[in-house]
């Protein structure tokens, strides 16, 4: 019914703004949102967290985190032999209905990034 797609569309923004708050604190600076039109069935923003000199960006439809994960993307420089396929499938693989999942994403891909990184480097 149309009241029950509007009270899970409700509860699927209210879910992400409490997200966004939490992760903005979080990260801080090495977080940016733009909350633009980003197209059909989209939530209205996407954002990217830098990780060194590499970016995970994050485009959530407008069912997230209700029933549908976060779209990622790799952009910058990602340390030479990190498989990004496997990451996307590593970070893919956390979303669980109903649950936020930037955050474990986020660090998740950190880690992956530290443990690519020859000794030494930042």
């Amino acid at each position: 019914t149309d009241a029950a797609a509007a009270a899970a569309a409700a509860t699927a923004s209210a879910a992400r703004e409490e997200e966004l708050e939490i992760l903005r604190e979080i990260y801080g600076a090495e977080l940016t949102v733009d909350r633009g039109e980003q197209g059909p069935g989209s939530a209205g923003w996407r954002g990217s967290v830098r990780i060194g000199a590499a970016a995970l960006r994050v485009q959530l439809p407008a069912t997230y985190p209700v029933s549908d994960g976060p779209v990622l993307e790799f952009a910058g420089s990602w340390p030479p032999g990190l498989d990004l396929d496997a990451l996307g499938g590593e970070l893919g693989g956390l979303f669980v209905p109903g649950e936020p999942a930037l955050f474990a994403a986020f660090e998740a891909a950190r880690e992956r990034v530290n443990e690519a990184l020859p000794a030494g480097e930042p």
